[in-house]
C-alpha cells in the first residue's frame, strides 16, 4: 500500500482500541468502532498517534511475499497481499472496513461493509442492533417485520428517519448501511 503524509494510519484504522468490556469482536458496539479516529501518516511514513513506520513495516521478517503475518495482514497490505486466505478469516481482519486515507469515510465506509456482510432482515436488524446501544431503538428493531420484505423497509425507513438522520458519525453509518443493503437485496 502506498501511503503518503496526512493519510490515515491503516493501523490505527485496523486495530482500534476496543476495551474487553465493550464485548468480543462479533459483539461489541459498532458505533464505538465508528467514532474512532486515529492518526495520521507523516512525511517519515509514521503515525502521529500509534507510532507504527510503514517503511519499517513492510519489510518485516514475519511476512512472507506472498502471505503477509497476521498483524501486517490488514495493517499494511488492506487485505489484498494473500488470495488464498478463508473468507471467514479475511472479515475478521478487515472487520473495520476496507482502509481509506480519510478518517472523514470511516463512517460510511464501515456501514456499507456491515451491509455487505448481510443476506437477510433478520441478519441486518442484528447487526443494526450493534450499531447503538439505545433501548428504544433496539426495541423497535426487535418489533420489525422481517418476514414481510415491504413492512420490514417501510418500519426500517421510518426508524432511520426518527433517529439516523443527522450528520453525527453513527447516523452517516446508518443510513450507508440502509443504503447499501437496500441496493444489495435488490429492492
Amino acid at each position: 500500500m502506498d501511503l503518503h503524509a496526512g493519510d490515515a494510519c491503516p493501523h490505527c484504522w485496523h486495530q482500534p482500541n476496543i476495551q474487553f468490556e465493550e464485548g468480543g469482536l462479533g459483539t461489541y458496539n459498532i458505533g464505538s468502532l465508528i467514532k474512532i479516529s486515529g492518526g495520521n501518516i507523516n512525511k517519515n511514513g509514521t503515525c502521529n498517534t500509534c507510532n507504527i513506520n510503514y517503511t519499517q513495516a513492510l519489510h518485516c521478517e514475519h511476512c512472507n511475499p506472498d502471505q503477509p503475518c497476521s498483524k501486517h495482514y490488514a495493517t499494511v497490505f488492506n487485505g489484498s497481499h494473500w488470495k488464498e486466505m478463508p473468507l471467514e478469516i479475511h472479515l475478521l481482519y478487515m472487520r473495520n472496513s476496507p482502509y481509506d486515507r480519510d478518517w472523514a469515510n470511516r463512517p460510511k465506509n464501515i456501514g456499507s461493509w456491515y451491509a455487505f456482510q448481510c443476506d437477510s432482515y433478520l441478519q441486518a436488524v442484528d447487526l443494526l442492533k450493534r450499531f447503538t446501544s439505545g433501548a428504544d431503538i433496539h426495541y423497535k428493531l426487535y418489533f420489525l417485520n422481517t418476514s414481510d420484505g415491504t413492512e420490514f423497509w417501510k418500519g426500517l425507513h421510518t426508524i432511520c428517519l426518527d433517529h439516523f438522520s443527522g450528520q453525527d458519525p453513527v447516523s452517516i453509518a446508518v443510513t450507508s448501511f440502509y443504503n447499501t443493503f437496500f441496493d444489495k437485496m435488490g429492492v
